[in-house]
């Protein structure tokens, strides 16, 4: 898949969408205000019949046409603004307003641990944040949905029938689809249509609600005033076209990302068959992936599958989303699957050997070891960008296992990962001091501190390629913290790269620290307009000098490295190689600069980054490591590095 031009795709996508609802929006004002006005006219005459306003008395009531326009987008807007900050903390909200239940890697339910590893690896193989992982215990259907404003604050959920029903191939195939929608981003896209459609649909409820006060006779009959009742009706009506536009809208955009997301899930677990058994386990169980305790309606383009029938289907049919992966939809098999799950032989508590394999702790026999070096060109290197494949996914499994008790412990309590997160800002190097420690007891407590000198040793002994899934697996804890706590731990994390010496990978992991926790705010500030590479050459010098000192240790191949890297940008003109002293604050100006530039502008950016540290044709593993730190820090995730790596 084609991260960069899937990113630019997305945003072409947002602008359309934006238009579309724009035009729904004034389509919807004028007629609704042609009806109100057409009301105030008539109760203006003392009419009991409605009449048209003519010329003449729009011409002599100006304030009511602006005020009834104004009133109109008003209760839209406020809809809109509504909807979004209930949904300001992103995902999180989303599962719990579906009644989800949060659940982590300590669970003592084994089907519960099990999904939390499966999204656990796929986040690292991934290299993006860990999402909040959710469970809908009260609901048999087999569905599952991602929700966020930012991969940073994305959640996952899975319905109880899902866990039950599902082996780890195919619960695995699934959580695979829900993490392309992450990846690329449509997780946004999905809460701004929610908020969209609510604006639209808020004129049709508010009419419906006045009809149900109107007063009626002893015969049940509608009394009153008629025209104030037949406006009402009238307004509930055109809303509801609104929302039919709407939902055309929503199923329009949602069978495409569908279709995607299939098929990125099929690359990332090279296993067909997991999805494929999913999709037909819904359709050959009783519950299929209905949604019983909640109103699906505004999130139906969210859901793995549509819990409901729709007049406008969201997802493709059963059939051709199973024919898409390669293999067929077999009528024999179907009921063979039927079967199964009527005797419940071979699905609910009973897991595949897959499942007891690696709940057990044993090593994937696919699995690569950790590496040393790393063999990898400049453009496999971009091509890997939100392009995890099953070789990623082995080595994430590893990745996970092989982390110490005390650093998944510490992860999964919220006080203790902020004490985790802390060390590994000061002990990348395994060189803490004391004043580092200092600064932490002044900024957040001396339990903060205390803790953070006890997970010291044990987070300086962390191999580079198990630094930054650390980072990851710890994000959803500190999601669960106060605003206000996050922000001092981010400007905790900025006073302690401002202070003493600093090592570029010391730096690089400060600065992901400090943009996940941005980005997990439940208000992500908007972004500023993008920008082409030309716009951008100044802090383009920075990052790429930077990476050539870091990659070479003499003076000339690094000048060389950073010439290579910055003709490879084809810019008419750069500045000339210097050697970088106050780097900590040119890389701050640099990146915030640098996430602005548009998707094919990162592309060859990241591969002028892979350039830059490779030149001499050696390359460690914390060189390679620093490079992806860096790229998440563009929000270009890069799964972990493999010794042979064939892209095609």
């Amino acid at each position: 898949m084609q991260y960069f031009r899937h990113q630019l795709e997305a945003r072409q996508l947002s602008r359309r969408l934006v238009v579309l609802f724009v035009v729904a929006v004034l389509c919807v004002t004028a007629s609704v205000s042609a009806v109100m006005l057409t009301l105030a006219a008539t109760l203006s005459n003392g009419l009991i019949f409605f009449r048209v306003p003519d010329g003449p008395w729009l011409q002599q009531h100006p304030a009511a046409v602006i005020s009834t326009v104004l009133l109109v987008l008003g209760v839209m807007a406020s809809a809109v603004l509504l909807k979004r900050m209930e949904l300001r903390e992103g995902g999180a909200a989303v599962a719990r307003a579906l009644g989800g239940e949060r659940i982590t890697a300590d669970s003592r339910d084994p089907l519960q641990r099990r999904l939390h590893n499966v999204v656990e690896e796929m986040a690292i193989a991934a290299g993006i944040a860990l999402p909040e992982v959710y469970v809908l215990p009260r609901e048999p259907g087999i569905n599952a949905f991602a929700a966020g404003l930012t991969p940073a604050n994305a959640a996952i959920a899975v319905t109880h029938g899902a866990l039950e029903l599902l082996n780890r191939d195919e619960l695995q195939g699934v959580v695979a689809h829900e993490f392309s929608h992450i990846v690329n981003n449509d997780i946004r896209l999905n809460l701004h249509l929610i908020a969209w459609l609510h604006g639209l649909m808020a004129l049709a409820v508010i009419a419906r609600g006045m009809l149900r006060f109107a007063p009626t006779d002893a015969r049940g009959r509608r009394s009153g005033l008629p025209p104030v009742w037949v406006a009402a009706f009238a307004v509930m009506v055109l809303g509801y076209v609104g929302l039919l536009f709407g939902r055309l809208i929503q199923a329009a955009v949602a069978r495409r990302r569908e279709a995607l997301a299939d098929a990125s899930a099929v690359q990332f677990t090279r296993n067909p068959e997991g999805l494929r058994g999913a999709l037909l386990k819904i359709a050959a169980s009783t519950t299929g992936a209905q949604l019983r305790e909640v109103n699906t309606d505004e999130v139906a383009h969210m859901l793995f599958f549509p819990s409901n029938k729709q007049w406008f289907a969201t997802h493709p049919p059963i059939e051709a989303r199973i024919g898409a992966l390669g293999v067929g939809f077999d009528a024999d098999e179907l009921q063979r699957v039927r079967r199964q799950l009527q005797q419940r032989a071979t699905v609910n508590l009973a897991p595949d050997s897959e499942s007891q394999r690696i709940e057990a702790g044993q090593a994937a026999p696919q699995s690569e070891s950790f590496l040393s070096n790393v063999t990898l060109s400049a453009a496999a290197l971009s091509a890997s960008v939100g392009n995890a494949q099953v070789q990623h996914l082995h080595v994430a499994e590893q990745v996970r296992k092989s982390l110490p008790t005390e650093v998944v412990q510490a992860a999964a309590q919220a006080d203790d990962a902020v004490a985790l997160l802390l060390a590994q800002a000061i002990a990348v190097d395994a060189h803490p001091h004391a004043d580092q420690l200092a600064y932490i007891r002044n900024a957040l407590g001396p339990a903060i501190a205390q803790r953070c000198a006890a997970l010291l040793p044990v987070v300086a002994q962390l191999k580079a390629a198990q630094r930054q899934p650390v980072l990851q697996i710890l994000l959803p804890q500190l999601r669960q913290l106060p605003s206000g706590t996050r922000m001092r731990i981010s400007s905790c994390l900025n006073g302690l790269a401002q202070s003493g010496q600093v090592s570029v990978a010391q730096y690089a992991l400060r600065k992901l620290a400090r943009m996940q926790l941005h980005d997990a705010f439940p208000e992500p500030q908007r972004r500023q307009p993008q920008m082409n590479l030309a716009q951008a050459i100044e802090p383009l010098a920075a990052l790429l000098a930077v990476l050539a000192q870091q990659g070479h240790a003499q003076m000339q191949p690094a000048h060389q490295a950073y010439e290579r890297a910055m003709q490879h940008l084809c810019l008419r003109q750069y500045p000339r190689y210097t050697q970088q002293s106050n780097w900590p604050g040119l890389l701050d100006t640099a990146l915030l600069r640098l996430d602005r530039v548009q998707p094919m502008g990162k592309q060859l950016l990241i591969e002028a980054m892979w350039i830059a540290v490779t030149h001499d044709s050696q390359i460690t593993m914390q060189e390679a490591e620093l490079v992806r730190v860096f790229c998440a820090c563009l929000h270009c995730p890069v799964p972990p590095l493999l010794r042979l790596y064939d892209v095609a």
